[in-house]
Order: C-alpha cells, then structure tokens, then sequence
C-alpha cells in the first residue's frame, strides 16, 4: 500500500490530500467527528485526482471511523459497505482488516451483533495471515470485546489475555495492550469481579503511561479512580482522580476534556465527602460550577448536583441541600427518558439511587414521611416508566435548574390505598444512618424511623441467609439473629399489622437478603407462621401484574423436568433424580398437561409452548453465570436473556424448582438480571422461586401441598404458607433451610 501511495506523490492534489488527512485524524482525535469526516472526504476526492487509489480508501476509511465514533450507525454502515466491496481483491489487507473492523463496529452501533460477529472474525483472520501484528491485536481486542458483550465472558478474557501474553511495548502495540486491558475491565465489570477490576485498571494505567497519549492516561486515572472508589478503596480513588483532573487539565483545550476535568473534579468531591472532608468538596464543587454550568452536560451536571447536594447536607445546609439534589433528580428524570428499554432503566437506577435517598432523607428530617413514600415508591417504579410520564421541566438545563428544580409530587401510593383491603404493604429504605419502615394499606399510612448502623443491617442480612442456607448450621444462633431482626424490622410496626393480612415487602439494598418468613417474634413464633408473605419490587411493579385466574386441573399447564441435561458431566453436576418425578407428578394433577422431560426438554419446544399456557413448573438444575442464573435445560439454558424472546402473555404462575433460582449475578432477587424480574417484566403475577439450594425431598412433598392448595381455591401466598408449614412440621425438617427454600413474587 505505501508503494501505491508513492507512486502518486508527484501529483500536486497529493500534498493536499495527505495535508488534509493529517487534520482529519487529529479531529477526530480531539472529539470533532463531523469535521473529521469533511476533511476525509475532501482528502478521498483529492487522492482519486492524484490517481492513488491506496490513498483514497485510507481517507475512505477514516471518513467511516469519524461515523462510528460520532454513533452514526445509518452513515456508517451505507460508507463502510459501499468502500468494502472494493476490497474484495485482497490487494491491500493492512486496510482491509481496518476496513472490517469499522464495518462491523457499524453493524454494532445499529445492534446487529451477529453481523458484527461475522465482520469482526473476518478482520481477524485476514490479520492473522498477514504481518501487520499491531492490526492482528487490535482486531483481537474487537473479537473479545464483542465475546464479553454476547455474556461469553470466559471466552473473552481468555482472548485478551492470548494477545497480552503476545504483545511487545512498541508504541503501536501499547495502544492494543490497553484496549486488551478494556476488555478484561468489561468482563471483571460483567462478572462483578471488583477487585479484580481495580487490578486491571492499575495494569492498564501502567501501560498508558508508556504512551505519550495523555488523554489516555487521564481516562485509565478516572476509570482506576471511579473503580477503587466503588470498593471503598478512598485513598487510592482519591490519588487515581486527582491525578486525572490535572492530566485533563493540561492536555489540549476543547469540549470533551473541558468536562472530562470538571467530572474528575466532582468525583474528587465525592470521594472528600466520603473522607469526611465536606469543606474541602464544597470548595472544591464551588470552583467548577461555571464549568458545570455552561458544558451543557446532562450526565455531568447530575453528578454534580448529586455531590453538591450531599456536600450541603452534611454541613447542616438543609434547604441548598433539597434544591441541588432536585436538580440532579430532574436531570435522572430527563436521562430516564431517553432510555429504551427495562434493563437500560434498571440500570439507571443503580446509578440515581443516591439522589432520591438523599431528597428522602430531606422529606423525612422535616417530618413528611407521606411525600417520602410517595417519593420512593416513584424512583422503585422508574423501570417500568417512559418519557411520556415525565415533567417537561426536566428538559431545562443545568442552569435553570440550579434556580428553580422542578419538586416531584407523585401521588400513586395515595390512589392505591382504597384498594389495599387483604394486604399490607411493608416497605424499606436503608438509608446512611438507618431504615425508614413505612406500612401502608386501605387503614392509612405509618411510618417508624429505625435508628441502626448500615454496616450492622448488612451483616446481620447476611448472617441470617447464610444460616439459612446450611441445614447443619446452628438453630440457636439462626433464632437470636432472626429475633433481632425481627425487632429491627417488624417490631416498631407490629401493632398495625392485622391478622389475616397478606403481607407485601418491599425490600431495599441488603435486607433483599432476608427470608421475613423466618423473623421470629417474641412469642418464638415465625413470621410465616402467622402471615402469608409476598416478595415485590414496589407499588408500580405490583400493578403492572396481570391478575392471575384461579388454578384448576383444567389449567393449561407446562411442566419440565431435567434430570441431567447434556454435557452435565463436564460441569461435575449429579442427577437430579427427584426432577423427573416431580414434574410427572405436577403433571398428573391437570387434564391436559404439556409435559417434556430430559433430552424432550428443548429450547426450541420450550419457547414453543411457553405462549400457549398458564403455568410453568421447571424442575432441575440451574447455574450462576455472569448473566445471572440460569435453568439447564437439556440442550442449552434458560437465561434472562433468553426469556427476553419469550412470549408469556397467558402465563399466571411460575415455579421454578431448582437451586437459587430467584437470584441474579449477585445473590439476590433484586439484581438487574434475575429470572424473577424477566418473568415479571412480561406481567407474570406469581413468580415462585428458591433463595438457595433446594432440598430435593422437601420440594417434592413442598409441591404436593402447594398445589393440593391450588385446587381448592387458595392463593398462591396462602399456598406457599400451607406448603412452608407442612415441611416446617415434617420429621427433620424444622430447620428454615428445608421450607424457608422457596419464596412467592409478585401480586398479593
């Protein structure tokens, strides 16, 4: 390819268009796409005067990179397409394989991922034939960063860490060690690894420090910074952001490393304020305001306000603390809005849960717990939400926002409290210094500040499920960890809970831990012993619930047992040798029952029959993936993802009877990815599912009871209560890990 380019270096366009190219690579280097793309379109047209087709694709192909990196997808495909099918000849493969790349980089960008795939691999194997290594890597790093994407997680470090084991420290070849080092921070990110992902990011600021790009070791700081502060390792977020914001600051001057500094100096604040250092942050967030203020930054200006506002609050500031942190909930409320789908949403709110407890403390220190419920229950719907329910005072920018925040008044819990006549709703918000318990129903609502260290509730959380989960683990010490529980949690709201109730608890952060059914009162009495219970992601969530039709044997009905599914052998997984009998056994209790057992149970027919009924029974093995945990069926898994394809629009009930099968990636049903939420979010009402794992003896005179109840008109709450005290009643069974296993989601 340089010879073909020489050969047209007498031409006078030639000059030019090199000139011209030169400018393009350094726009885009500096963020300005759409000019790096006229100039490379300018540069394409001047090489094809000077007759050098070599130069002309190089043009081409950074006129593409421009698209994919200004997130073009429609302009990026149409140009990558239309210059690849002049490459077909193999007479220039440095820029072939590039040209792959961005081709399937577009692809990527529209959300053809097995487009991408396909582009992707084809860059890499032309690469590998050639001599070009520094291509070969970087076509390496694309293959194993879509790997993590697609949820191969194994697949992907084992790539990235094949191309670090072969690299060298020329100059070219650091730049694709450290887009190695992104990908293995992906799948450390993907697996919730964190430590692990702050020891990739100190490798990859290592390497980016041999490089004279100082952009990139200010990014490799941030990410160090951001990563280290999530795990509690301050002085070292500290150090990695403040060395951040002084590289943003002395690198070349535009837009995007403008706001890059001021974010590194918000989180800076953060992490001051996370110290103990709130007169230094607020100095130090008082300093970059203007920036803030006039970088028309949505993302950036709510992280400073939802630092300015804790800044503020914690020095006694109440009022300047309520505006800011509105401010930044406005901007969460414009972000919400834009976000397509439940999952992205959910997401989100990982992210904005700080600014709405904090406006929650606020509601509460001034004593209106009603508007704070109100407030809470609002942000635990803010999946299920779309733009269209927002204010549009959202829109306004960070400016106007600072002087007039738009002040959220839902009032959905207030409009559901006539209907609340068979249940209470039991919600949590743990917030820094303790839980604010509010109990709400067709009675009214009550709410009871817990004064208690947060630290404290997690361990005692967490204590109480890991004895639980261990049929060999201590009953006395399970009892005195469930009664102080119970005092912590139930005990201020006792007297308002009426018997025969249903009760709905809505869980937050670390107490999603927490089987209620084993909190034991000060009579010795278990919680489940007196009260059906129903675990549910808040008020919103509830009411987008079909209601269920009551159970008969006439039910439409799939029922899946999976003894060994194919390949077990290889996971060192046993027989499941009750799954088979549990199924049929299910399965003799309706008149029409669709039934698939071992190699039967299928993806294919599974997804075949899902629409078609109104109960599903899985029995079997399920595993713990970086995509939560899935159900193993005979020749693949059920996955949230997969149930993403699933059409469940008659489906009332679900009962998934295998080991931990309400848990996401991280341990409880609340995570972002549990099978639980996925069968919800297409409007299941009854989602029944185990926190750990299963006796196989005990689900199946569990299924006996449960379903006997069905049949006579119980609800699937009341059914479940039935079944747990059955097994809690049973010859070796009192202990909470054989009938606290499985636990009921959804509608009361």
């Amino acid at each position: 390819m340089g010879r073909d380019l020489l050969r047209a270096s007498a031409s006078p366009s030639f000059s030019r268009a090199t000139a011209a190219l030169s400018r393009a690579v350094k726009l885009s280097e500096r963020g300005d796409f759409e000019s790096a793309r006229q100039l490379s379109v300018e540069a394409a047209s001047l090489f094809a005067s000077a007759h050098s087709r070599a130069g002309e694709l190089r043009a081409d192909y950074e006129a593409v990179r421009a698209l994919h990196l200004a997130q073009d997808s429609k302009n990026c495909l149409k140009t990558a397409l239309s210059t690849a099918r002049d490459l077909v000849n193999g007479q220039y493969p440095w820029i072939s394989t590039q040209f792959q790349l961005e081709k399937g980089t577009c692809f990527w960008i529209a959300g053809d991922l097995g487009r991408t795939k396909e582009a992707y691999l084809a860059a890499l194997k032309t690469a590998k034939k050639t001599m070009y290594k520094a291509v070969y890597f970087r076509a390496l790093a694309h293959v194993s960063g879509l790997s993590s994407e697609l949820g191969e997680e194994a697949l992907a470090w084992k790539q990235a860490e094949t191309g670090l084991s072969s690299s060298s420290s020329s100059s070219a070849m650091l730049m694709q060690s450290y887009n190695l080092y992104f990908v293995l921070h992906m799948v450390a990110a993907a697996t919730n690894h964190c430590y692990l992902d702050v020891a990739v990011w100190r490798e990859a600021v290592a390497i980016s420090e041999k490089t004279p790009d100082v952009l990139l070791h200010a990014a490799a700081h941030a990410y160090l910074g951001r990563n280290a502060a999530d795990i509690g390792m301050m002085e070292l977020a500290r150090d990695a952001f403040s060395d951040a914001a002084k590289e943003f600051q002395t690198a070349p001057q535009s837009h995007a490393t403008r706001v890059a500094y001021a974010e590194a100096e918000t989180r800076l604040a953060q992490v001051e304020l996370r110290q103990g250092n709130e007169n230094r942050a607020i100095a130090r967030l008082t300093a970059i305001e203007p920036d803030v203020l006039s970088a028309s930054d949505n993302l950036l200006a709510l992280i400073f306000y939802r630092a300015l506002g804790e800044a503020l609050l914690k020095t006694n500031l109440p009022h300047e603390a309520e505006m800011a942190t509105r401010a930044a909930i406005a901007l969460s409320e414009n972000n919400l809005a834009s976000l397509r789908t439940e999952s992205q949403r959910l997401l989100w709110g990982r992210e904005s849960v700080a600014a709405y407890k904090m406006l929650i403390e606020l509601k509460l220190q001034r004593g209106d717990s009603r508007n704070a419920l109100e407030l809470w229950e609002w942000y635990r719907g803010a999946s299920l939400r779309s733009g269209e329910t927002q204010s549009h005072r959202s829109s306004l920018t960070a400016a106007e926002l600072k002087e007039d925040p738009p002040d959220f008044q839902p009032e959905a819990v207030e409009r559901s409290l006539p209907s609340l006549r068979n249940e209470t709703v039991l919600s949590y918000a743990v917030l820094d210094d303790g839980i604010e318990v509010w109990l709400y129903d067709n009675r009214g609502i009550t709410a009871h500040w817990v004064q208690a260290p947060k630290d404290w509730i997690s361990l005692a959380a967490r204590k109480l499920r890991n004895l639980c989960s261990r049929p060999q683990s201590n009953l006395s010490e399970l009892h005195a960890t469930a009664r102080s529980l119970y005092d912590l949690l139930i005990g201020p709201v006792a007297e308002q809970i009426a018997e025969g109730r249903v009760l709905v608890v809505e869980t937050d952060d670390d107490l999603s831990f927490i089987p209620f059914e084993v909190l034991l009162d000060p009579a010795g009495h278990y919680l489940g012993e007196r009260f059906s219970v129903v675990s549910s992601y808040g008020l919103h969530y509830a009411d987008s619930l079909r209601l269920a039709q009551p159970l008969t044997p006439g039910t439409p009905s799939l029922l899946v047992g999976v003894p060994a599914p194919a390949g077990f052998g290889e996971e060192h997984l046993p027989v499941v040798a009750d799954a088979q009998t549990e199924a049929e056994a299910a399965a003799d209790r309706f008149q029409s029952p669709v039934l698939l057992l071992g190699p039967n149970a299928t993806g294919d027919r599974l997804l075949q029959a899902l629409p078609m009924v109104s109960i599903f029974h899985f029995a079997g093995h399920a595993v713990v993936s970086g995509e939560g945990t899935e159900l193993l069926l005979f020749d693949t898994s059920l996955s949230a993802k997969m149930l993403e394809r699933a059409r469940l629009w008659k489906l009332d009930l679900a009962v998934l009877s295998a080991c931990d099968t309400a848990n996401g990636s991280e341990g409880t049903a609340i995570d972002t990815d549990s099978l639980v939420r996925s069968f919800e979010r297409s409007g299941v009402p009854h989602v029944v599912a185990s926190r750990w794992k299963l006796d196989s003896a005990a689900a199946r005179r569990f299924m006996q009871v449960f379903y006997a109840a069905a049949f006579q008109g119980n609800s699937i709450s009341r059914c479940l209560q039935l079944s747990q005290n059955a097994i809690r009643n049973s010859d070796g069974m009192s202990h909470p890990y054989y009938w606290a296993a499985l636990q009921d989601f959804g509608r009361s």
